[in-house]
């Protein structure tokens, strides 16, 4: 069995309430990074070329021919790196960034702090999906580093390079999460322009084609079969007539979804759980 993917969130008010009953009916946000607690979400730096890569990039520009000594080209590098590191440019636009759509799960359903961050102080739920199922098996786990990811520029990189390093990297304070992440990205009418031509010059390419154009999007709402629902978590410190009420709204759409309560351990610093079996 694929592993479950949790998502944290409060649903105290009516709002709250009317999002628990589309994820239940199928339907899922993506959020844009704008929207993120972390300051540094998706902050990735932009390396300085190496020799090789400077003196491409100004044979590109038609520079070359303009420096006639090997001193002044070592000269114009040494100033291209200090303003690198001055500026410390970074690797992607915001604006790029802030257009793609994000959905953000974790491994753990039973850590107090993410209870207490994004379940309304254990007041909230949990709810947790199939990782198998789609849109939840794009999802990929994130990298927690001391150092903001670089991103070289001498070469290309591919796609999955540019996501592990910009989009799955985040510092080692966020590391309690256990984050995973499901990410959609708009794609260009010149994009879809390109693969059109590429899968008439190699039809081998198609499944490359179709997953990429499959994560086509930005935020928003996204469709999912109920069915990849396995379980919904009640937080320990919900109140009673919430968790009626939340317990009933499950049960009416989703009827064999395991409903689980969260329960404050007597001896220890830990969340337990334990199953709500249906009365008969």
């Amino acid at each position: 069995m694929q592993p479950t993917l949790y998502k944290f969130m409060p649903c105290g008010s009516d709002d709250q309430i009317e999002r628990l009953k589309r994820i239940l009916n199928g339907h899922v946000y993506f959020s844009s990074p704008a929207h993120f607690n972390d300051p540094f979400e998706m902050t990735s730096l932009r390396a300085p070329r190496t020799v090789a890569g400077f003196d491409s990039a100004l044979r590109d520009a038609g520079i070359t021919n303009l420096l006639t000594s090997t001193s002044s080209k070592r000269a114009i590098y040494r100033d291209y790196l200090r303003r690198m590191q001055a500026l410390a440019p970074r690797a992607l636009e915001r604006r790029w960034v802030d257009s793609l759509g994000v959905l953000c799960l974790t491994t753990e359903k039973a850590d107090v702090l993410m209870w207490a961050h994004y379940a309304d102080s254990h007041r909230g739920i949990c709810v947790g999906f199939d990782s198998g199922a789609t849109p939840f098996n794009t999802a990929r786990a994130v990298v927690y580093s001391q150092q903001r990811a670089v991103i070289s520029q001498d070469a290309e990189s591919d796609d999955d390079q540019i996501i592990d390093l910009a989009l799955l990297t985040k510092s080692l304070h966020w590391s309690y999460e256990h984050e995973w992440r499901a990410i959609r990205r708009p794609v260009s009418d010149d994009e879809k322009t390109y693969y059109k031509q590429l899968l008439t010059e190699s039809p081998d390419a198609l499944n490359d084609i179709a997953d990429v154009l499959a994560s086509e999007g930005g935020p928003g709402h996204y469709e999912f079969e109920p069915s990849a629902i396995r379980v919904v978590c009640l937080g320990a410190q919900m109140p009673d007539d919430r968790r009626n009420d939340v317990t009933e709204i499950v049960r009416q759409r989703l009827p064999n979804v395991r409903i689980e309560h969260m329960e404050l351990d007597q001896r220890y610093f830990q969340l337990n759980s334990s199953r709500e079996f249906r009365k008969r």
